[in-house]
């Protein structure tokens, strides 16, 4: 069996790039023949079992508008060498996984995975597969969408982070995606419950849908014995629909020390609401972890306005043995056991507040975090256990393609 890895950037720092190569790494030390293919890089590359592949392409965003427009709703070359690649290996002992096609691939690899006889799958990191902004959120709403996607509500909704503009590119792009993927035929696999849920009534006919958790590389060490000062924390990109400006709400609601860990356009917002927030800026995974396994994190705050298919920090904080409190929009919803191993809260500034009062018994959260510890690491989701499932979905993929 051979896999191939379809990731959208070579840059690795999305978090659909980062489990794309983190799945191929995984894969490759699985002892599975696998090779990674990438819209933008250049060269082939081979590491042992891995094959590293960099297709050329620009990314959509580099290019003059009306050039990037054309490529991002269709881009013949992007299929046309991925078609190429395809050609090159036996197709009766390959399938093919596509992580994310929105910025160089576009649409027209599904035409090209069509095409050929090999079997692949699809993950849902988004909602790109039927929803022009991928989020299937009411920007101008700071809500989730609840309207039927392209339909006529749809196309005159004002929802797109951007402009109307660039509303106009997705809503063509997505129109290409319906039609690329009308026949179905393919896998879907959502990293949560959560995201499944979502998802449901909304994907192609004719697909078969598995979860498969996305892989998390944490060393395992003991519980974190949290300190009394520790504050709570919001990790990731500062952004009023990953619930940033919430947690800052909640935090003031709350009397609460809050820390935020990342960078991002809320910033602003987050200081106004917030006056004693710390904003970190960007953290490296290492200090991040160290911060976690000395208790100078309280518990982390993940409070999603967005049905968000499963943001990985809440996994990394559990395997600390540090408690989460969760949007009940947030897929990680799926690992936490309320009111045991975390909180999970309407994603609302009075249900946040409260619970981060609750937290500030220095008992209730550091039983909390050691029952999210205990829990986590009684099946954690690693590199191997996740390579293994995805091993046995491409062979049962190859037993019904053959």
């Amino acid at each position: 069996m051979r896999v191939i890895i379809l990731a959208d950037l070579s840059d690795m720092t999305g978090g659909a790039q980062k489990v794309a190569a983190q799945s191929a790494q995984a894969l490759a030390d699985a002892g599975v023949d696998t090779v990674l293919i990438t819209s933008t890089g250049k060269g082939d590359v081979v590491e042992g079992r891995l094959n590293r592949v960099g297709l050329g392409l620009p990314d959509v965003w580099d290019l003059p508008l009306h050039k990037g427009a054309m490529a991002g709703v269709w881009n013949k070359r992007a299929a046309h060498l991925l078609a190429q690649q395809l050609e090159s290996f036996d197709e009766g002992q390959c399938v093919v996984h596509l992580h994310q096609w929105t910025r160089a691939f576009s649409p027209s690899v599904f035409a090209a995975l069509a095409r050929s006889s090999m079997p692949f799958a699809v993950t849902l990191h988004d909602y790109s597969l039927f929803c022009p902004n991928g989020l299937y959120y009411r920007f101008d709403a700071h809500k989730p969408c609840a309207l039927e996607p392209l339909s006529v509500s749809c196309l005159a909704a004002k929802c797109d982070p951007r402009s109307m503009l660039h509303k106009i590119v997705r809503v063509a792009r997505s129109f290409r995606t319906r039609q690329a993927t009308s026949d179905g035929g393919f896998e879907i696999v959502h990293v949560s419950q959560g995201g499944r849920d979502a998802a449901r009534g909304l994907l192609p006919a004719n697909i078969r849908e598995h979860v498969i958790a996305n892989p998390v590389s944490v060393e395992r060490v003991d519980a974190a014995d949290i300190k009394a000062d520790a504050p709570f924390a919001y990790i990731g990109r500062l952004t009023i629909e990953k619930g940033a400006l919430l947690a800052a709400q909640a935090a003031q609601a709350a009397d609460a020390d809050i820390i935020f860990i990342g960078e991002g356009p809320a910033a602003d917002a987050i200081r106004a609401a917030h006056p004693a927030a710390h904003l970190a800026g960007q953290m490296s995974a290492r200090d991040l972890s160290l911060m976690l396994r000395q208790g100078k994190i309280r518990a982390v705050l993940a409070p999603s306005l967005w049905n968000e298919t499963g943001p990985l920090t809440v996994y990394e904080a559990q395997a600390h043995g540090v408690g989460v409190i969760a949007s009940s929009r947030a897929g990680a919803g799926d690992c936490i056991e309320h009111q045991k191993t975390g909180v999970i809260v309407e994603p609302d500034v009075e249900a946040v507040a409260q619970a981060m009062s609750q937290l500030a018994d220095l008992a209730t959260v550091r039983a909390m975090g050691a029952a999210a510890h205990k829990r986590y690491w009684a099946a954690p989701p690693t590199d191997q256990a996740h390579a293994q499932r995805l091993i046995s979905l491409y062979e049962e993929m190859l037993r019904r393609n053959s």
